[in-house]
Parts: C-alpha cells; sequence; structure tokens
C-alpha cells in the first residue's frame, strides 16, 4: 500500500485500478467502474498450490475475512483513495488495510475464472515463459 500511498496526489480522487507487477491473467478491466460506496473491489482466483488456504470468502459480491469457500486475493482491484488517505507515506502492507474495510462491509468483489499466474518468484516466472512459449 505504500506505494499507492506516495502515488495519491497523481492519482487525484476518483476510484482507480491496481495491479501487482508480478501477476499474469487474461483480466478485462472496466475503466468506468463505479465503487459506489465501497471502499474497494477486489478481483478474487481459484487457490494455487503455494497459498491453498485461500485469502478472503465471498458471499454474493461481498468479500468477508472468514467463511467456507476461501479465494486468493489476485493482486487486482479496484480501490477508493479515501482508503488510503489517512495513512502515512512510507512501508504499508495492504492486507490490514482491506482486513479492517472488510469488517466494515466496503469490500466488494469478484471470481475471475480466466487465465491468472502469480509470478512473484523466478521459477513461476520460468513456468510462465514455458507455457506462452508453447502456446
Amino acid at each position: 500500500a505504500g506505494g499507492i500511498i506516495k502515488a495519491l496526489p497523481l492519482l487525484g480522487d476518483e476510484p482507480f485500478l491496481a495491479v501487482n507487477a508480478d501477476v499474469w491473467c487474461d483480466c478485462v478491466y472496466d475503466p468506468s467502474f463505479d465503487l459506489g460506496d465501497d471502499l474497494a473491489h477486489l478481483i478474487l482466483v481459484g487457490n494455487p498450490k503455494h497459498n491453498s488456504g485461500g485469502d478472503f470468502s465471498l458471499e454474493g459480491t461481498r468479500v468477508r475475512n472468514d467463511g467456507e469457500a476461501k479465494y486468493t486475493f489476485a493482486g487486482i482491484g479496484y480501490y477508493s483513495p479515501e482508503l488510503f488517505k489517512h495513512l502515512p507515506y512510507g512501508k504499508q502492507p495492504l492486507a490490514p488495510l482491506l482486513r479492517n474495510a472488510i469488517k466494515q462491509n466496503r469490500v466488494g468483489g469478484e471470481i475471475h475464472k480466466g487465465v491468472w499466474m502469480d509470478i512473484g518468484t523466478p521459477q513461476r516466472l520460468e513456468k510462465l515463459i514455458e507455457s506462452v512459449s508453447e502456446s
């Protein structure tokens, strides 16, 4: 979240999309996505082997911190600047901010069923390169 906090003056007051640099997916992004009163809208995916327990559950379109069916946060989300405005500059983890907003019932979400890969390690990046080369 620290990078987002630093970029807030450039992002303005409207909701924005943030995508982790270490994910690969075929998501279609909606530049006019409306958060309504939510602070965030998260894209969730099925759990990869390295995160088999998942991060969040989904009830309809509401993200929950607990629940039976767990999904992995894809590293893709639409965010309101309001989620970050009260935070000081510096390194800040995103998860506690999201979990707090979820407790306030201010986080929506959806499950992406297309292609998604976490390429945050050299091994996972190599796997992506191999799969792209084969296709």
